[in-house]
């Protein structure tokens, strides 16, 4: 269940939050609905494990494609998650183990992987080495929109050996060589007559191996998955899981409560606020967890004023972030200073942030030439040499519809205006604020979050140097000894001595001042009560989520 995403995760936590137009809110899957059973009632027997019911999720976005090589939004992926498999997976402590392989061998120049022969696809085909190997084979093709075809560069060749032995050799062996194989297997008996692997029927219509397997898809609406009774880990207890698309938060805490949705992700206000009455508490399942994302305002490097490391130095400083995890996400996180979630072993726990203080923050744009000529409250500069003074402003964006985003970017706006800084904020669509403005570079500062692989390595497609024009470093980080590094991380196996190189990583960019690093916040998910079974791991909430299941007195669909 714990794959390619889990290994590969670096995308926007905003991706999914493009705003669609809302459809009826009420739920129309509903049929033969039982009443309500307390468990106070039930006794043990009745509270075994049963198959039958759907779990309906409450999504803020659709999915943009089931096709997992072609997927960049956390809407898609927690789709494909469910649908699909790759040869090795995390289990619930973030140890890999197999998934379609049952066990791999380690070579003198990569691995051997010895596949499961109990695997079909969900239209009944045999799963082989031939899927593998064609797999790999449309990762590397320069015509297919795969964003993560960097990681395989020391990847040399992929060979079948025979109908379930694939033997897979590099240039160079580094330390996410076995990682990338969580990355989900495709179909080549479908695939193999497509033309053109970006624009395909299988991108809306999948074909897997994994737990659930599509049964409709109403874009804008909803997502409908059924179960794989010839799953090779065996038949998941729920019939059926289904995605439901609600653009608005508060909506999709209403239906929550009206027992039309039973799964969401809470925002902090609805976690602290709207779930901690005996009423709800006997209704749902609450939980909150640390996870592997933070928030963060990224600066425009190209830009002439943040070009200036003092300025984003004297921002960092005038941002009290304890402020913001306090009002905004109302203490259900923890204030990040650098390039890795709080609770990455690659964190540097001793790395001692800028300290919050408004008067040396001044001082410092004071002696960088900013003075409030006129006094106005806003500071002025030369910067062009030609006698004339430019006020020290910027624009600020971040994506409508996301609440937290847009609070942290008023708040900020209100600090800076006390160091003499005017920020203007923008709030924009999704679509519209990654394809023209991020995307584009059309932009001075902008917040945002990541949500990260387990392991660092995964991170070079941020900040090296090459992902400026092609990946994810929009912000132009430019520095040679961070490439040095990366590239060093990557090729060290040994987990010490990685280690060290990760923290030298940290501290090297926390110390430019590329972005202001905010917090990282807990996942919060609320789940109604009749769904059992639930443990939450260091890998999150869904690693077991073939067990969960609703004892047959309690099941309403």
């Amino acid at each position: 269940m714990y794959n390619y995403r889990s290994f590969f995760k670096v995308a926007c936590i905003g991706l999914c939050m493009c705003m669609i137009v809302m459809l009826n809110v009420s739920c129309s899957c509903k049929k033969e609905i039982r009443n309500d059973v307390s468990e106070n009632k039930l006794n043990t027997d009745d509270l075994k494990p049963a198959y039958g019911d759907i779990l309906i999720e409450g999504t803020i976005a659709d999915a943009q494609t089931l096709n997992p090589l072609l997927s960049t939004d956390t809407a898609s992926g927690d789709v494909i998650e469910l649908i699909f498999n790759g040869l090795i997976k995390y289990d619930e402590n973030l140890d890999i183990i197999g998934d379609l392989a049952e066990k791999w061998e380690v070579t003198e120049t990569g691995f051997k992987f010895h596949l499961r022969k109990d695997v079909k696809w969900h239209d009944g085909e045999k799963f082989d080495a031939d899927d593998v190997v064609y797999t790999y084979k449309l990762m590397m093709n320069p015509l297919v929109k795969f964003q993560y075809r960097s990681y395989y560069k020391y990847v040399k060749s992929v060979r079948k050996l025979d109908e379930f032995l694939v033997e897979v050799e590099y240039t160079k062996k580094t330390a996410n060589s076995l990682l990338i194989w969580g990355t989900e297997i495709l179909p080549e008996h479908i695939l193999k007559i497509e033309k053109d692997v970006n624009n395909c029927t299988f991108n809306k219509k999948p074909i897997g191996t994994g737990p659930f397997k599509l049964k409709s898809w109403l874009e804008g609406d909803r997502i409908e998955l059924e179960s794989n009774k010839d799953y090779f880990e065996g038949k998941p207890f729920l019939s059926r899981y289904m995605f439901r698309v609600i653009p608005n938060k508060s909506v999709m805490f209403l239906c929550l409560q009206k027992g039309e949705i039973d799964f969401m992700y809470l925002k902090p206000d609805q976690f602290r606020k709207q779930s901690q009455n005996e009423g709800f508490k006997s209704l749902f399942s609450l939980f909150s967890y640390a996870d592997f994302n933070y928030s963060y305002m990224g600066f425009n490097l190209n830009n002439p004023i943040f070009k200036d490391k003092n300025i984003r130095k004297a921002i960092t400083m005038a941002i009290n972030r304890n402020e913001i995890i306090e009002g905004v996400i109302f203490g259900l996180g923890k204030v990040c200073t650098g390039p890795f979630p709080t609770i990455s072993w690659a964190y540097d726990q001793t790395y001692k942030p800028l300290e919050y203080s408004l008067v040396k923050a001044k001082e410092l744009l004071l002696n960088d030439g900013w003075k409030d000529s006129d006094n106005d409250g806003i500071l002025e500069k030369d910067l062009n040499n030609d006698g004339n003074d430019e006020i020290l402003k910027f624009e600020l964006l971040t994506n409508n519809g996301n609440r937290s985003r847009e609070l942290t970017a008023t708040i900020i706006q209100d600090q800076l205006r006390k160091i003499g800084i005017k920020v203007v904020t923008r709030f924009l669509e999704w679509n519209t604020l990654n394809r023209d403005f991020i995307d584009a570079g059309n932009f001075d500062a902008v917040i945002l979050g990541w949500e990260l692989s387990k392991d660092p390595a995964f991170i070079n497609n941020i900040w090296e140097s090459s992902s400026i024009n092609e990946g994810n470093n929009f912000i132009s980080f430019n520095n040679s000894e961070v490439d040095k590094l990366l590239e060093e991380g990557t090729l060290t196996l040994d987990k010490e001595k990685r280690e060290v190189i990760y923290k030298k990583i940290y501290r090297l960019i926390a110390d430019e001042y590329p972005y202001v690093f905010l917090y990282s916040k807990n996942s919060l998910v609320a789940v109604n009560k009749r769904f059992h079974g639930i443990s939450v791991s260091p890998a999150g909430i869904k690693h077991n989520l073939i067990k969960w299941y609703v004892p047959k007195k309690l099941q309403k669909y």
